[in-house]
C-alpha cells in the first residue's frame, strides 16, 4: 500500500497528466498542421514496396493530428541498408520523416555489421502492415521449378547485394534444404528480377509472395512463376503445399538458423522513425498508423490491389528486433557461414551501353 505522501504525489501527478493530455495533443496537431510527412521506402517504386508506400501516403494523413500531407520517396540499394542508414543518420528527427524498411534490417546488422550505419534497437518502430511472406519463385520452364526439382537442378538466382535477403536466405537453403541455388548479384528489386526472368537471364528470385500477386497477378494465375520454398514461421495461407526452410532443418543449429531467417519475415513491412523524435510525436504516429491499418477504406483499397494486411504492432516489432540482436557471438560466427558471408560472389554482367 502506498504511503499517504506518495498517494498525494500520485494524485497530483495524475491530475497533471490529465491536464497535460489535451495540451500535448494540441501541440502535436499544431506541429503537423501544414507540414508534409515523407515516407522513405527501402525498395524501388515498381514493386510491392512501392505499392504499400503509396497506399500509406493516401490514408495515413486522415488519422494524423493536424492532417498533414504525405509523399513517398524511394531509396533502393545495398540490401535495404541505404534507406535504413539514411533514415537513421540524415533524416530530420522531428517526426516528418518515416521509413518503410526491409524485413531483414535487423538481421543484416547482426550478421554483416560491416558497413551498417544504424542500430536497429534505436529506431522508433511504428508498427507494420503485414509480415513479409518471403518465397523463392522460379520461372515455370526451369528444371528446378518444383519442390523436388530445386534439390536436383541448379537454379540461376538473381539477388541484390551480399546483405540482401535473396543472397542470405538462399545460401542458408543450400545448406539446410540441399537446394542448388547459384546466386548472381547486382539486381535491384522485384521489377528488375521479373524482367530478368522473363528474358531468361535468371531462373529464380526471392520476394514477398503478396508483392508478386499484386504486381504480376496474371503470372500467378497462369503459373508463369512457381513458388517452391518459403522462409516463414508459418506457411502462407495460399501456399499450403510449399515447404518452409524450417521443414528441412535436421539439427538444432539448422533450426535456429531457419528461425532467425524467418523472424525477419515476421518483422515484415514495418515503419520506423529515426532516433530522437519527440515521444509525443512518436505516440501520434504509432496511433495513426494503427488506425490506418484498421481503416475500412484502406483495407478495401489494399484488397483491390491484392495486398495482404495483417497489422504488426510497434511493440511486436520491437520484441522481434530485440530477439534478433540478442543472439550469442558463437551463433553469429556460425550464422555468417550459413548465410554465405564468407563465400566469393558472382556479379551480374552489365550490358554495354548503346552508342
Amino acid at each position: 500500500m502506498l504511503k499517504p505522501y506518495l498517494l498525494g504525489l500520485s494524485a497530483a501527478a495524475a491530475c497533471g497528466a490529465l491536464a497535460a493530455g489535451p495540451v500535448v495533443a494540441d501541440d502535436v496537431a499544431d506541429f503537423y498542421r501544414g507540414k508534409t510527412i515523407t515516407i522513405t521506402a527501402a525498395a524501388g517504386a515498381g514493386g510491392g514496396f512501392g505499392v504499400r508506400a503509396r497506399l500509406l501516403t493516401k490514408y495515413l494523413p486522415r488519422h494524423m493530428p493536424g492532417n498533414p500531407s504525405m509523399n513517398a520517396d524511394f531509396k533502393p540499394g545495398a540490401g535495404g541498408r541505404r534507406a535504413a542508414s539514411w533514415l537513421y543518420n540524415k533524416a530530420p528527427r522531428d517526426g516528418t520523416h518515416i521509413g518503410l524498411l526491409f524485413h531483414n534490417t535487423a538481421a543484416v546488422a547482426v550478421i554483416r555489421p560491416k558497413g551498417v550505419r544504424y542500430d536497429p534497437r534505436k529506431f522508433n518502430w511504428l508498427g507494420g502492415q503485414a509480415p513479409s511472406m518471403i518465397v523463392v519463385y522460379a520461372w515455370h520452364t526451369s528444371p528446378g521449378a518444383s519442390v523436388t526439382g530445386m534439390r536436383k537442378h541448379q537454379l540461376i538466382f538473381g539477388s541484390g547485394g551480399k546483405t540482401s535477403s535473396g543472397y542470405m536466405s538462399t545460401n542458408a537453403a543450400n545448406i539446410i534444404a540441399g537446394t542448388k541455388f547459384k546466386v548472381i548479384l547486382g539486381y535491384r528489386g522485384t521489377g528488375d528480377y521479373l524482367k530478368a526472368m522473363e528474358s531468361g537471364e535468371i531462373q529464380a528470385a526471392l520476394g514477398d509472395w503478396d508483392s508478386i500477386v499484386s504486381v504480376r497477378p496474371e503470372w500467378v494465375k497462369n503459373k508463369t512463376v512457381v513458388p517452391i520454398l518459403q522462409f516463414t514461421l508459418t506457411k502462407h495461407p495460399l501456399l499450403p503445399n510449399v515447404p518452409r526452410l524450417l521443414d528441412f532443418a535436421k539439427t538444432d543449429f539448422e533450426r535456429k538458423i531457419a528461425e532467425f531467417d524467418a523472424l525477419s519475415g515476421a518483422i515484415g513491412h514495418s515503419n520506423a522513425a529515426p532516433p530522437g523524435v519527440p515521444p509525443e510525436r512518436i505516440a501520434a504516429l504509432r496511433k495513426a498508423i494503427a488506425a490506418t491499418y484498421r481503416d475500412p477504406d484502406f483495407l478495401a483499397h489494399a484488397k483491390k490491389l491484392r495486398m495482404t494486411i495483417a497489422p504488426i504492432s510497434a511493440e511486436q516489432v520491437e520484441t522481434y528486433v530485440d530477439r534478433m540482436v540478442s543472439v550469442s557471438a558463437d551463433f553469429i560466427a556460425k550464422a555468417q557461414i550459413a548465410f554465405g558471408q564468407m563465400l566469393k560472389t558472382t556479379s551480374r554482367k552489365k550490358k554495354p551501353k548503346k552508342k
